[in-house]
């Protein structure tokens, strides 16, 4: 099975509506649109929903449609095998050792060319002048293309230290893309030499107007989560992220524990909605930390969207952020991670772990705190939650930071710019 689907984005903000933001900003976008309107735009990417990747997509296609370019999402969908096979390469990339077998090597790529045939039909019928192909799992899928320096790779991923056997294998898809966007610098240099001269760094943004990001009241955050069985009156503590081991769960909950010796009340939220199909690893992770809070009345597991009905994700992510007393991130590896501009964006403090992607976002002791080892995020935890003032001193910086940032607007004008150059 391998299909190329279209995601139809049905979202009722305008460019327009961001002026408030960053007018400065919005009115170099209103500049660079005249050259761009009525290019028609194909993103391609794994999963219609799910992760930070589609979330982004939902946004930014949008955008560019209400911008007047001729903008268009799809996503590929293929057996489990495959996925599988691209979730190893996902994990390859960001540094874990072994390499492909055969098998898989000859199910990813057969997947990618039958995908191929698939965007022939597409292009043909839509003419595109850009395609933007996201992550790798669809890497190769744009091998027989002539016009290549339209063709733009956009790695969302953690690349600081990659598997060498993995980079040196995507080597020849690689070389026929016009342009590589990542997510930070020190991603650039593990590159080929030919492909750093043609990379882009283009930091990923929230959206503001999206029902997630937008204020809630800390009563009404308090109420849902009372709903869910957490205790209002208590300090709450959070991770959300994918149950990936990359994202460190896990270390999540050590952090927790250990920080529970001098805060016995406190309560931690590990969220995690499961519904990426393109992530085959989540239940196996997932299913390792439900055994580790047995018995721990204070740890709430979020990992169906059936838990937390009758509210939609949006909702929920934005009343655990809004009711956390503090947010952590353990990644180990960490491309950029939205969901702690998210949590920033509410002024909620966060400890990070030492990760690249964290590092693009925390300045230590100013917006957040880095804490490279699970006693120090504990340390941190614990004064985060006893000392009110440096909370709220550290939340408002994180907010203010993301303000400069990380919104939407910039990142359009940061795609418009590269698109300009390509056309």
């Amino acid at each position: 099975m391998a299909q190329l689907s279209e995601r139809k984005i049905n979202y009722k903000h305008k460019i327009k509506d961001y002026r408030g933001f960053d007018p400065v900003v919005n009115r170099s976008i209103q500049k660079q649109k005249t050259a761009l309107k009525g290019k028609v735009i194909i993103h391609i990417n794994s999963t219609p929903e799910g992760g930070g990747v589609a979330e982004l997509l939902v946004s930014q296609v949008a955008l560019e449609q209400s911008l007047g370019l001729n903008s268009h999402w799809f996503y590929v969908e293929a057996s489990s095998e495959f996925f599988r096979v691209t979730k190893k390469i996902h994990n390859l990339l960001q540094g874990m050792r072994g390499q492909l077998t055969r098998l898989e090597q000859k199910i990813y790529l057969d997947t990618n060319r039958k995908f191929a045939e698939l965007l022939a039909r597409v292009a043909g019928h839509l003419k595109p002048d850009i395609i933007v192909i996201h992550d790798p799992q669809p890497l190769p899928i744009i091998d027989s293309f002539s016009e290549k320096s339209k063709l733009i790779l956009r790695l969302h991923i953690d690349l600081s230290e990659p598997n060498q056997w993995m980079i040196n294998f995507l080597k020849p898809y690689l070389v026929n893309y016009g342009r590589v966007i990542v997510s930070g610098q020190d991603f650039v240099s593990v590159l080929p030499k030919y492909i750093r001269r043609r990379t882009t760094v283009i930091l990923p943004a929230i959206d503001p107007l999206s029902e997630k990001n937008l204020p809630m009241g800390r009563q009404r955050a308090e109420q849902i989560m009372k709903k869910l069985g957490l205790h209002p009156s208590r300090p709450c503590v959070s991770q959300v992220s994918r149950f990936d081991p990359w994202k460190d769960p896990s270390g999540a909950l050590d952090v927790y524990l250990l920080a529970k010796k001098e805060l016995p009340d406190l309560q931690l939220v590990l969220a995690g909605i499961i519904h990426a199909k393109d992530d085959p690893q989540a239940w196996s992770v997932l299913e390792k930390v439900r055994r580790r809070v047995q018995g721990h009345p204070g740890i709430f597991l979020f990992w169906d969207q059936g838990q937390i009905r009758p509210y939609s994700i949006d909702t929920f992510i934005s009343a655990v952020f809004t009711a956390s007393s503090v947010i952590i991130q353990r990644s180990i590896k960490e491309g950029f991670g939205l969901t702690i501009t998210e949590a920033m964006w509410k002024a909620k403090p966060i400890i990070g772990n030492n990760a690249h992607g964290v590092r693009l976002q925390i300045q230590d002791g100013k917006n957040g705190i880095i804490a490279a080892n699970r006693s120090k995020a504990a340390q941190a935890l614990i004064k985060l939650v006893k000392n009110t003032k440096l909370n709220r001193r550290i939340g408002r910086a994180a907010q203010a930071s993301v303000r400069k940032n990380f919104l939407l607007p910039r990142f359009i004008l940061d795609n418009l710019r590269v698109y300009k150059k390509l056309t």
